[in-house]
């Protein structure tokens, strides 16, 4: 190269003709068919791409336009791109009751559409085509969806719940039992004497478990009949005690064994098992309830990922029993067995499927705490399901975190009602309506939503190319 000893002014020649520069003047526009993005909207790109994340890659059905696209976007920097769409082309959607097929072309057309509690669904994919049937949203409303111990509590105190895996494993079985059948009848073997009509014969087998009775007795007070006023629940295999309060004679009867005294003996007739079955089934299907495929369940220092969630079966003498499929194996250094009625200290924690992509639980932003309100936060996270959109499975596309219900909510001076910043930012999701139990309202007037026991997650569906 040329060296210069002293200072003085050097030319240097440089080829240029290789290079093909974008000149920023040169424009074009196309219209066509796209598998995504805004219909009837003309949207300036500067690159392949952009034109990628804005309309999708091609497909059998549009390669020509894509292509043509694509081509002039390697030698200009802004071309001006229509997407058009059959009428028959559906926005994707996450609903909780009845949805409609419905196209939402671009913002102004989302402007028209009617929102609010009539919809069915509560969120509609950004734009139309099947592959918005490839996204799935997560909503955490409250703190008890964010996690909960599945072992804590059942809905009947004769019931016992068990959460049970094994070493090496990829399943697991929560299982219900109902251990106990109401009394239904009592019959007078023998009617003894000196009781009064208004005695009341009481069943207890030692425990909190009780019921009782009224009686009829004859002119010299033998008791004729006794009529179950409350039957109690009672252990199938306990014995049932049967003693008569407040009789003038003093005589009563205790498991049919006569004491001193004119004493009445009977026998006691229990429910069916299939009523034992009932109760077990009812509970076991209530806690099964409150988990969601996807959710994970902490079992000592391990969360195990719920992959399926098996229909009751094996419903038998008060037992029924659900398999749950997981995503990993266990790998405890031994099987856990955990029951509500257990005194061990292995809890089984349901988490939210995307706990870890939070800070926390959502709770109460400082604003609405302000005016008296609680419980207003929520998380929503957007999800690639199926992975056409990024080409990976369950990849997570957007995170929205602590938002607020309420709609004069702010957080540093900036709104974050939760229903404009989606629709404001969202590159995939329109909001249609509030979750159940998490309605919208000012600070003044908002509701808790803990009541949502569980997460809402939908994968969108019904989703149409035209």
């Amino acid at each position: 190269m040329a060296f210069q000893v002293s200072p003085g002014v050097n030319v240097s020649e440089i080829d240029l003709t290789t290079v093909v520069p974008a000149v920023s003047t040169t424009e074009g526009g196309i219209a066509g068919a796209f598998r995504w993005g805004p219909v009837n909207e003309r949207v300036n790109l500067s690159s392949e791409v952009e034109l990628v994340k804005s309309f999708g890659k091609p497909t059998d059905d549009n390669f020509e336009t894509f292509h043509v696209a694509s081509s002039f976007l390697a030698y200009g920097n802004q071309l001006y791109v229509v997407r058009a769409a059959d009428a028959n082309a559906y926005n994707a959607y996450a609903n909780t009751s009845a949805a409609t097929d419905l196209q939402v072309k671009n913002l102004d057309d989302y402007l028209t559409k009617t929102t609010g509690a009539a919809q069915g669904a509560i969120y509609r994919a950004k734009c139309p085509g099947s592959i918005g049937n490839s996204l799935k949203v997560s909503i955490c409303d409250s703190a008890n969806a964010y996690s909960s111990n599945i072992m804590s509590s059942v809905n009947n105190s004769n019931n016992t719940l068990t959460f049970a895996v094994s070493v090496g494993a990829n399943t697991g079985t929560l299982t219900a039992t109902q251990a106990s059948q109401n009394v239904t009848a009592i019959t007078v073997s023998a009617g003894g004497s000196g009781y009064n009509n208004t005695d009341v014969i009481v069943l207890s087998n030692g425990a909190a478990n009780s019921g009782n009775c009224t009686i009829v007795t004859n002119s010299t007070g033998g008791i004729t009949s006794v009529t179950v006023v409350g039957g109690g629940q009672f252990p199938n295999t306990s014995v049932i005690r049967v003693q008569v309060a407040n009789s003038t004679a003093g005589a009563n009867s205790t498991n049919g064994n006569t004491s001193a005294g004119a004493s009445a003996t009977f026998s006691i007739t229990l429910g069916s098992t299939a009523a034992a079955n009932t109760l077990a089934n009812t509970e076991l299907n209530t806690q099964l309830g409150l988990l969601t495929v996807g959710d994970k369940l902490k079992v000592g220092s391990q969360y195990l990922k719920v992959t399926a969630i098996g229909s009751t079966s094996g419903v038998s003498n008060g037992v029924v029993r659900s398999t749950l499929s997981f995503e990993d194996l266990y790998t405890g250094s031994a099987a856990v067995s955990k029951s509500t009625n257990s005194t061990s200290t292995e809890a089984v924690t349901r988490y939210w499927e995307f706990f870890d992509n939070v800070d926390s639980a959502p709770g109460t932003s400082a604003y609405v705490a302000e005016r008296g309100g609680s419980s207003d936060e929520l998380h929503v996270i957007v999800a690639d399901e199926d992975g056409v959109f990024t080409g990976v499975k369950g990849t997570i596309l957007e995170r929205f975190e602590r938002l607020s219900r309420a709609t004069d909510a702010k957080r540093e001076g900036a709104a974050i009602y939760y229903k404009d910043i989606i629709n404001n930012s969202s590159e995939y999701l329109w909001w249609f309506k509030d979750n159940g139990n998490a309605s919208s309202n000012t600070a003044n007037n908002m509701s808790s939503s803990d009541v949502n026991a569980k997460p809402t997650t939908k994968s969108l569906e019904g989703g149409a190319d035209g």
